[in-house]
């Protein structure tokens, strides 16, 4: 009986009396032996601990009705011991610092530490009882480690998940080797059933495994980006020949609940919503509801409205995560995964829920945070990759951390070392940028750059990797400073693609303060424009006009500090910036020939621009210069806008008067102008005009004859 079938069962049937319910003929295709289900707790124990044939069945718990920890007269020490000494799994001391290890972690005297003294067993993992839930967080902490800490789901509070998180963002601003940080992972359920049939499905992932099966099958990833109107969803399929394909389509209510129930081995998605209900898209959502006919006190709090017999506000069509047909779902969301602090009851839970089923891991954020988007991208191109479920977790919590996006945030609920497919993963080095690399059908790559220029500009944290493939390739990534095995530092950026491999890629450095210093500069820009086009009003000379520029610039000062804020992640955002400051210097220009074609008859009488605006400027001070145009003494007045802050730069010269009259924001930085200083009546002469611009501008001279 596969896995899956038995989760089926166990959905749907309740076991009476002291019925031992075994199967022995019948084999799972996911593990070498049968299972059996007992719903006596010492029945259990003694299977766990039986070593005779052990490796030919798979104990699992199910009582007839839940069963209360309070009400069992169980030395959890004692039937730990005995299970892990059955199976020549002593328990271990404490880990030494930089062993390389695989370990089972739990409290000793707690009901999971038989879990894991029976998951330890099976897989061939070391185990460590430890007295308090502040040593197990520095059990996992420690270098090239992958442990799996065992808890009954009231140990795990918020004190415990930010430890485990503290465990890793602790490591991630120092220049450890990326294969030297901790990957670790929770086993938990929503009581004893629960983790009993979580263990038992975890130890036969782990059986396929290393029988090498995961290596040998196919392999389907797919990703949801859910809106409104349903979702946007992304397929990579690679076949046991190797051969890989993706497609991406935007599918609506019918087809997405039919997408739900089409078998993939990981499922990324990235909703709104919170705890035990998130939006699917087009009605559809995302459920942690346990089961629809549990009954709550009319008193009882943290009961959503589906607990109370009302439809569920976020859509017409729940989906509990049970019934997703994958192994691992990622979930980025808020507050995808809380546990004993949770504002909701355990039967309002996504990944209790989600484990419930046959799903083997559970990845989400313990609170709100920002980079859902870009996290549920990567996750799923590392998976792709043959990366474990603890790799790619700790690859988005570096994405977080490194693209300064949030504080890290996620977990897994699983086997850290579970993997969808065999390792891909590729790491290659190059000395200099510009770069050109193949990286072929890879979804997920190590690039080491060892130039030092490069490494200069990221200790300084003005490095930006302009990352685009010749594929088209959507490419999401980051960059951190670490030190090589010979001892060397480097800047190893972690790639991602997906649903597309990577492909032919170009590598380019650029500078992070100078592309914000422009942005910045542009939208001050088209900010002064507006507010000379409002203060000479404009709008009531050509409001159609007045209005499509106010349009405009919303929108630019949108997409711009979208892509400021993508710097540090999405390859080819420095590409989209730059075509936006294209943009906004075209639009500054039409806004400035809208303003002169108004302002030009004004000049024939006594208007003058800068005394128009010298009201709304204070004086702020003065210092000396000599005029560009004579040469001679003169000075620059420093004036300040009273409310906005923005700055003008007048030159004054007693000989040539007001030379020029820039704005803090200007692209323009001084202005020349050059003619001879006798001009005689009925000839002709030339002035020359010469105007500095800043870097990312050009410098701008023409010459105009004059009739005198």
């Amino acid at each position: 009986m596969s896995i899956a079938d038995v989760g089926h069962l166990l959905d749907q049937t309740a076991l009476s009396g002291s019925l031992r319910w075994r199967r022995p003929d019948v084999a799972s295709p996911d593990f070498d032996g049968s299972i059996d289900l007992y719903d006596d707790l010492d029945l259990y124990l003694a299977a766990c601990a039986d070593p005779v044939g052990i490796a030919g069945r798979l104990p699992v718990f199910r009582p007839a009705a839940r069963y209360e920890l309070t009400s069992c007269n169980v030395n959890w020490t004692n039937w730990s011991a005995r299970i892990a000494e059955a199976h020549g799994k002593p328990l271990g001391t404490s880990l030494a610092v930089g062993e390389d290890t695989r370990s089972a972690v739990a409290l000793i005297g707690r009901p999971a530490s038989v879990f894991a003294a029976l998951f330890a067993a099976r897989t061939d993992r070391s185990l460590h009882l430890v007295d308090s839930l502040v040593e197990a967080v520095g059990s996992l902490a420690m270098p090239h480690s992958s442990s799996t800490l065992f808890v009954a789901p009231e140990d795990a509070d918020d004190l415990l998940l930010f430890g485990m998180l503290g465990a890793v963002e602790r490591m991630l601003p120092t220049d450890r080797p990326w294969d030297d940080l901790p990957r670790y992972a929770l086993i938990t359920g929503r009581d004893l059933a629960a983790l009993s049939w979580m263990t038992a499905k975890l130890i036969a992932a782990a059986s396929r495994s290393d029988a090498g099966n995961a290596g040998m099958r196919g392999v389907r990833v797919r990703r949801y980006a859910s809106a409104d109107s349903g979702s946007n969803v992304c397929d990579s399929t690679q076949s046991p020949d190797g051969s890989t394909s993706a497609n991406s389509k935007h599918l609506r209510q019918s087809e997405l609940l039919a997408s739900y129930r089409d078998r993939s081995d990981v499922m990324a998605f990235h909703a709104h919503g919170s705890e035990a209900c998130a939006k699917g898209g087009d009605g559809t959502v995302l459920c942690g509801l346990h089961r629809t006919d549990a009954v709550f006190e009319p008193q009882a709090e943290g009961v959503l409205a589906c607990g109370r017999g009302q439809p569920c506000p976020r859509g017409p069509h729940p989906v509990p995560l049970r019934q997703m047909a994958t192994d691992v779902l990622m979930l980025a969301t808020c507050n995808g995964l809380r546990l004993a602090d949770s504002r909701t009851r355990p039967e309002f839970n996504f990944g209790l829920s989600f484990i419930d089923g046959d799903g083997l891991a559970y990845v989400s954020s313990a609170f709100s945070c920002s980079g859902g988007g870009a996290a549920s991208i990567a996750f799923p191109a590392a998976m792709a990759a043959g990366c474990t479920v603890g790799e790619a977790t700790v690859l988005i919590n570096g994405l977080l951390h490194h693209a300064r996006l949030d504080r890290i945030a996620f977990i897994a609920i699983a086997d850290p070392e579970h993997r969808a497919t065999a390792s891909a993963r590729i790491r290659l080095t190059t000395g200099r940028l510009p770069t050109c690399i193949d990286l072929g059908s890879h979804h997920f790559a190590e690039l080491v750059i060892a130039d030092p220029s490069v490494l200069d500009a990221a200790r300084n944290e003005t490095l930006i990797l302009t990352v685009t493939s010749d594929q088209g390739c959507e490419i999401v990534g980051y960059h951190r400073v670490q030190r090589c095995r010979d001892g060397s530092l480097a800047v190893v950026a972690m790639l991602f693609g997906f649903p597309n491999h990577l492909g032919r890629i170009h590598v380019v450095m650029a500078d992070r303060r100078l592309a914000s210093d422009q942005a910045l500069a542009t939208l001050a820009r088209v900010d002064n424009w507006a507010e000379l086009l409002r203060q000479f009003q404009i709008e009531s000379a050509n409001p159609e006009a007045c209005e499509d520029f106010a349009a405009l610039r919303h929108r630019l000062c949108l997409d711009v500090g979208r892509s400021l804020g993508a710097l540090g992640i999405d390859g080819g955002t420095l590409i989209h910036l730059q075509r936006q400051l294209a943009f906004g210097d075209q639009l500054a220009l039409a806004a400035s020939e809208q303003l002169q074609e108004h302002l030009l008859p004004k000049l024939q009488g006594a208007f003058w621009l800068s005394n128009a605006q010298a009201e709304q400027y204070t004086f702020e001070r003065s210092e000396s210069a000599p005029c560009p145009t004579c040469r001679q003494s003169a000075f620059r007045r420093i004036m300040r806008h009273s409310t906005r802050g923005g700055c003008r730069t007048v030159m004054v010269c007693p000989k040539c008067g007001i030379g020029s009259d820039i704005g803090g924001g200007s692209a323009m930085t001084a202005i020349n102008i050059e003619a001879p200083s006798l001009v005689m009546a009925r000839r002709r002469t030339t002035v020359d005009r010469r105007r500095s611009r800043r870097p990312r501008h050009h410098g701008h001279h023409a010459s105009a004859p004059i009739d005198a």
